[in-house]
């Protein structure tokens, strides 16, 4: 209840084994769901370049390169 499921064999080379932060789970969620950096920026009340930065960031963390790693990933609760 209220995990993020990753494929640990998606790219176990890259993953960092760094735990994601509270926020940067709920940034990639909301990606995941179909909403831009913008929108999160401005639901969230943060700069577009602090999201940026936490997506970069969770990014690294579980391995991937693109966003086209991230949709076909489909970060899960």
């Amino acid at each position: 209840l209220g995990q993020t499921f990753l494929d640990p064999g998606l790219h176990p080379q890259r993953h960092t084994g760094k735990p994601l932060s509270p926020t940067e789970v709920d940034i990639l969620r909301r990606l995941a769901r179909g909403d831009t950096v913008s929108e999160i920026a401005q639901r969230t009340m943060r700069s577009v370049s602090t999201i940026s930065t936490h997506k970069k960031n969770a990014m690294v963390k579980i391995g991937l390169n693109s966003d086209a790693e991230l949709i076909a990933l489909g970060v899960m609760n």
